[in-house]
């Protein structure tokens, strides 16, 4: 964790949908001089993630959380309209919650292994760094780990 080894003031990550596609991404406050270390520890934790092999108990774990989340996010007439009108935006459609829900209960793990191997494969990574010195390192994450940042 790159918290516990004071290798970041602050991670964390999230996700953005789009119409066709989406984003996943991990944002990571590093100092200059430990750039390295801390996308080495994010390619080892992705890594982690892509391996990882989800028991029956821990994915059921996970569906009943999701499924929660969403009902807990319905809480307001605004909030349903919101969902609504990003499925339409994004799939082109709205979905009830109960199909929605459905959706999610029949996810298994070779589903969220497979998305795990497509989201999390090295070549699929990509980073940009801003420094305090005004540069900006763009590429892939492996490649800016390699990099000889040099701390002005």
């Amino acid at each position: 964790d790159l918290e516990q080894e004071a290798l970041s003031y602050g991670i964390y990550s999230y996700e953005t949908a789009y119409a066709g596609g989406g984003m996943w991404g991990v944002y990571a406050d590093l100092p200059p001089d430990g750039l390295q270390a801390g996308l080495v520890a994010i390619l080892e934790e992705a890594d982690a993630l892509r391996r990882a092999r989800l028991g029956e108990g821990r994915i059921a774990l996970m569906r009943r959380s999701a499924c929660g989340a969403l009902r807990l996010s319905q809480d307001s007439p605004f909030a349903r309209v919101e969902r609504h009108a990003l499925q339409v935006l994004l799939r082109g459609r709205a979905e009830t919650l109960a199909a929605e829900i459905a959706q999610l209960q029949a996810v298994d793990g070779s589903a969220i292994r497979r998305l795990a191997q497509h989201l999390f494969a090295p070549a699929r990574l990509r980073c940009v760094a801003l420094l305090p010195d005004g540069r900006v390192l763009r590429g892939g994450v492996q490649e800016i780990a390699d990099w000889e940042v040099g701390v002005s």
